[in-house]
């Protein structure tokens, strides 16, 4: 499995997936304990943390080998960090263009889809001007909402050089084999080192490769590493997190592994969420099912006595707008959550 992209949502996701896995072995009289996982990660702070939260082997430390250097050859890189830029994607057509009057190929990562367009309108409205219009068909975007089909078109294209330059958001950071590329263009620092690094590492494979750095002008953090760029080779890897056991991501696989392996949910623990409120010795509940109720009561002793519906409120909303001390107001009056379980 490749452990870099599994951070945050998506992580929390594959960890339940690996719960699954392990649970339908189990079920069909097989032994998940037996089970071998191989995971991979280049640009990851906490490798053996995620290793053992994936495999489910927390408690087993000592069955975990971990190799922390590769011993895969290298062509090596060059890379270049150029002064903050605040017209970008001026900068990033010119080099771009030069690319491409060299017979280059190259990948031009952005940080979002607009800077993506925004890129490729210029550079096709800058080649037109400068009577090299043929360049721009050489040019290719790819970011995630593309068709299954239009993505391997792509890839195909640049493989038989048909296409030389792919202007890309974050989707070819990691999970899809490009073939070999001269030169890498980082436009913008991604947000942290896990991806700047993934990046670098579509240049430089089989043959010496160039990857420049384009800080933004705007961006503080681009700022900083384009004064202080030794940071972006001597500084660690960030760790990675995620919370498997997030209520509406848990849920939802419960669900599916009770379906996945045949099993009653009554074998499983009953989550409910209770949340109580401090105002006039009263309390806030939750009922099970599909939608929610909010109910106050005056007597936290006899709930009974007297109660009021506040509203009424999604299961999978409730992690979403429910926190500690959030303000309900009803009826001229203010109550407020102050703790839950």
């Amino acid at each position: 499995m490749k452990a870099t992209p599994a951070v945050g949502a998506f992580g929390a996701h594959f960890a339940n997936l690996m719960r699954r896995l392990r649970l339908a072995v189990d079920t069909v009289g097989g032994n998940s304990q037996r089970l071998q996982f191989i995971c991979s990660s280049a640009t990851i702070g906490n490798p053996q943390e995620m290793a053992l939260r994936f495999s489910g082997r927390t408690h087993h430390p000592e069955r975990l080998h971990l190799i922390s250097r590769s011993g895969a050859p290298s062509a090596g890189r060059t890379l270049l960090s150029l002064a903050p830029n605040s017209a970008a994607n001026v900068e990033a057509c010119k080099i771009v263009i030069s690319w491409l009057q060299h017979n280059l190929s190259g990948i031009v990562f952005c940080n979002s889809r607009a800077a993506v367009k925004g890129l490729l309108g210029l550079i096709q409205r800058e080649s037109q001007r400068q009577g090299l219009s043929y360049l721009a068909s050489k040019v290719a975007i790819f970011y995630s909402s593309l068709t299954s089909e239009r993505r391997r078109e792509i890839i195909q294209k640049l493989q038989t050089g048909k296409i030389k330059v792919i202007i890309a958001t974050s989707s070819l950071e990691a999970g899809i084999d490009l073939p070999e590329l001269d030169c890498c263009l980082i436009r913008g620092f991604p947000g942290s080192l896990m991806s700047f690094w993934q990046r670098v590492g579509r240049a430089g494979r089989k043959k010496h490769g160039l990857v420049i750095y384009l800080p933004l002008g705007q961006n503080l953090i681009d700022v900083f590493y384009a004064q202080h760029p030794e940071q972006l080779l001597s500084s660690e890897m960030e760790c990675a997190a995620f919370n498997p056991d997030y209520p509406t991501i848990l849920g939802k696989h419960l669900e599916c592994g009770c379906i996945e392996s045949s099993l009653d949910l009554g074998e499983l623990n009953s989550i409910t969420f209770s949340y109580f409120v401090c105002s006039r010795s009263t309390y806030v509940w939750f009922a099970d099912g599909n939608d929610t109720t909010i109910k106050c009561f005056v007597n936290k002793s006899n709930p009974h006595q007297w109660q009021v519906e506040l509203g009424t409120l999604r299961i999978k909303f409730v992690t979403l707008n429910l926190y500690p001390y959030p303000i309900f107001i009803y009826s001229r009056s203010s109550w407020y959550l102050c703790s839950y379980n």
